[in-house]
């Protein structure tokens, strides 16, 4: 035999109470935990700056627009190898395409970006 529940008594439990109303936006918002400037970032040289993602590395020239001046790597021994080389404007031993892109990608100076472009 099948017992019917009042409608009213099931949206009495579901409910929130009025006086919680002012809270609701502030449930809803996703928490940030991360508050401290630099928290991922675990290496900087100059304008360079190397940051701990999921998977992998990023490298970021802090002098350029975010979207425009940062690469993924996988490894920190790379990353770090990257930023050293676009410190001291010096060509890779094994030019890889890909690194090569990060490269110019990551530089500010033009003579350096032509020589790169040069290997490619």
């Amino acid at each position: 035999m099948k017992r019917w529940i009042d409608a009213n008594k099931i949206a009495e439990v579901t409910e929130i109470p009025e006086d919680l109303y002012k809270y609701d936006d502030l449930m809803k918002e996703v928490p940030n935990h991360n508050k401290t400037y630099g928290a991922r970032r675990i290496f900087q040289r100059k304008e360079y700056s190397i940051y701990k993602v999921k998977q992998g590395y990023i490298v970021h020239n802090t002098n350029k627009e975010f979207r425009i001046g940062h690469t993924h790597v996988r490894s920190f021994k790379k990353a770090k190898s990257i930023v050293d080389l676009c410190v001291r404007k010096k060509l890779p031993n094994t030019p890889r395409k890909w690194e090569i892109e990060s490269l110019m990608r990551i530089t500010n100076n033009q003579t350096y970006r032509n020589k790169l472009m040069n290997l490619l």
